[in-house]
C-alpha cells in the first residue's frame, strides 16, 4: 500500500500526508514500511527525516511508528526498510505519551497503533535541499 506517493521536499520545514485508514492483512505477520529515496541534494549539511505515524483517535494524536534512518543531503538514492509487529505488547509497563516527530532515528515502535495513518517529514536546509522519496507499507491495506 502508497502510505506517500513519490513527492519532491524542496524547502526546509515539516510536511504531513493526508492521513490513510488502513489495517494490518494479517496481525500475525508484521509490517514492513519502506522509505524509498530516488533522489537526494548534495550538500552533506541537508537532512531529511521520515517518520510513519499512526492516530488512535481519529487524527487528534499522531505517534511515531517509525523513524527511518536520517537522509543526508550527499547520500544519493537509497531504500531503508523499518519491520513493525502490529500485536507485540509494548514492553513499557506504564503510560507513554506519543512521541510527534521525535523518535530517534532508525528506531521503531513495536506494538498496537491506530488504523489511521501518515507520513511526516521533516527537511533541514543549508543549502538547496531537494529530496524525492515515497514511502509504502507492506502488509498493510485501506479499509
Amino acid at each position: 500500500m502508497v502510505l506517500l506517493s513519490s513527492t519532491t521536499d524542496t524547502g526546509a520545514g515539516t510536511n504531513t500526508s493526508t492521513g490513510i485508514r488502513a489495517r494490518a492483512l494479517n496481525e500475525n505477520v508484521p509490517v514492513i514500511f519502506e522509505l524509498n529515496v530516488t533522489a537526494a541534494a548534495t550538500a552533506a549539511g541537508d537532512t531529511l527525516n521520515v517518520y510513519v505515524q499512526a492516530s488512535p483517535d481519529n487524527g487528534t494524536t499522531w505517534g511515531d511508528v517509525v523513524s527511518f534512518t536520517q537522509v543526508l543531503g550527499n547520500g544519493g538514492a537509497k531504500v531503508f526498510f523499518a519491520r513493525v509487529s502490529l500485536i507485540v505488547t509494548p514492553t513499557v509497563s506504564t503510560a507513554i505519551a506519543p512521541t510527534d516527530g521525535t523518535l530517534a532515528a532508525g528506531t521503531v515502535n513495536q506494538g498496537p497503533a491506530g488504523s489511521l495513518w501518515r507520513v511526516k517529514r521533516v527537511l533541514v536546509q543549508a543549502s538547496a535541499a531537494s529530496f524525492t522519496f515515497s514511502v509504502l507499507a507492506n502488509g498493510l491495506k485501506r479499509h
